[in-house]
């Protein structure tokens, strides 16, 4: 049941991710980000430590009141290339069945393609 979750959060987060960004909710995306941070963060595993950690850096960019498009796709860019790392290490290693590790590159697929939009 953990993997249909999981699996179902993901896609969820790949569906956000590629929707027009004006029908996104920002409330909602700020509450995603921290459930996802919290998430990654008691993983225990460094890999997924690091993505919470630009998670949170992502929510603190996007809070501070004054919105920097750069910042923001730089930000967006670290996260997808540091999804695809813990994608293929993970699947590497054992630890994501190939159906999570396809998602979770589909998911830094979404994030590059989004920070590359919004930086330039």
């Amino acid at each position: 049941m953990a993997d249909d979750n999981l699996s179902n959060e993901l896609d969820g987060a790949i569906e956000t991710l590629s929707a027009d960004l004006g029908t996104i909710n920002p409330a909602n995306a700020l509450g995603s980000i921290e459930k996802w941070q919290q998430k990654l963060q008691q993983a225990g595993r460094p890999e997924l430590t690091k993505i919470g950690d630009s998670l949170g850096q992502l929510k603190a960019t996007l809070t501070s009141g004054k919105l920097d498009g750069r910042e923001i796709g730089k930000l967006l860019l670290q996260l997808g290339q540091q999804t695809g790392d813990a994608a293929q290490a993970g699947q590497t290693t054992g630890n994501f069945d190939a159906g999570t590790a396809t998602k979770l590159k589909s998911l830094a697929s979404a994030l590059t393609k989004l920070g590359n939009a919004i930086s330039y």
